[in-house]
């Protein structure tokens, strides 16, 4: 299975906007050196949702939902790396170019691949239950008063 090169990758972050790029999905307004909005992950009345476009970076007080524009595409689109960096060179008129790879690793990477999504995945199934459900109110209380103490001190 072949492989993007590195400098691929590198050319598709360099090229992309991340503004423009986010703005597609949510409204965002400038806020110093940052842009801010509401999040695309989850709902919410006030915007905790800030983008930084010289490092190209976002991330999410709210839910804790956060990386650079790869994951903002995976996480927006349901795609992997690859399809997002794929869309995105796309997008942009980028041209990617392939390095070979060995087969057993290849088969080593997809395998660690397709065990860090579901570690991803799990993570996120985990802050959900803990911020959204109703079983895990009192497990917030705790955790609330905890930064609230240690905020005083």
């Amino acid at each position: 299975m072949a492989l993007y090169t590195d400098e691929s990758v590198e050319r598709v972050r360099q090229t992309v906007d991340m503004v423009d790029l986010v703005q597609a999905k949510t409204e965002l307004r400038r806020a110093g050196g940052q842009f801010q909005g509401l999040c695309p992950f989850h709902e919410e009345r006030t915007p905790s949702f800030s983008v930084n476009a010289a490092d190209k970076v976002f991330h999410c007080f709210g839910c804790g939902e956060g990386g650079d524009l790869f994951k903002f595409v995976q996480l927006t689109e349901g795609v992997s790396f690859r399809e997002a960096l794929e869309l995105l060179a796309d997008r942009y008129g980028v041209q990617l170019e392939l390095t070979e790879e060995d087969p057993r690793a290849a088969e080593k990477r997809k395998e660690r691949d397709r065990l860090l999504e579901l570690l991803e995945r799990t993570a996120a199934w985990y802050a959900r239950q803990l911020w959204e459900s109703d079983e895990a109110k009192d497990a917030r209380e705790h955790l609330l008063s905890r930064g609230r103490r240690t905020a005083g001190r």
